[in-house]
């Protein structure tokens, strides 16, 4: 991660580019700020760096995956609105 000024809006395009696949995580991760003042960029990118894993004894189920998804997809909205 980068100490970089990025708006709120361009860390959500790049969120956006990552779930398209457009995007590398890694390329993600080096683009975003180490951290912010915006609690959603936080939330944000937390949630990204912190994917849960899909099944499996440790892993969620795909219905809490699917609200994982839609949480992720309700901030890049609110980002992308300012």
């Amino acid at each position: 991660m980068t100490d970089n000024k990025l708006t709120p809006r361009a860390i959500a395009e790049l969120a956006e580019q990552l779930f398209a696949g457009d995007l590398g995580y890694d390329d993600f991760v080096r683009s975003v700020p180490k951290s912010s003042d915006d609690g959603r960029v936080t939330e944000l990118i937390d949630l990204i760096v912190h994917e849960p894993t899909v099944g499996g004894p440790e892993g969620i189920s795909p219905e809490e995956h699917d609200e994982y998804l839609a949480r992720v997809d309700r901030l890049i909205v609110e980002l992308k609105g300012e």
